[in-house]
């Protein structure tokens, strides 16, 4: 997992791990192994940041900038939706 640490976010991380720690507990179960390699393993801490969130005029003047997308601009922003959820 330190090499994947290395290169990938701390929740992608355990993800990882999360995934490969099922299968590995259910061969456990199974008998096929006797203990999970992936008990033993140190996660990487998620250093949890301040968000930050625009405030209703900021939105109000994107809005207005992005001309014909100010409604899905507004949308989005009070929704919660990522840009890449929307559907075009």
């Amino acid at each position: 997992m330190s090499s994947l640490a290395a290169t990938l976010a701390p929740s992608t991380v355990r993800q990882i791990h999360l995934v490969l720690a099922g299968t590995l507990n259910y061969a456990v179960r199974d008998g096929r192994l006797v203990k999970s390699p992936s008990d033993d393993i140190r996660l990487p801490r998620i250093v949890r940041t301040p968000r930050g969130y625009l405030t209703h005029d900021q939105v109000a003047r994107l809005a207005r900038e992005c001309g014909e997308f100010g409604d899905v601009v507004r949308f989005l922003a009070y929704t919660g939706l990522r840009w890449a959820g929307w559907p075009r």
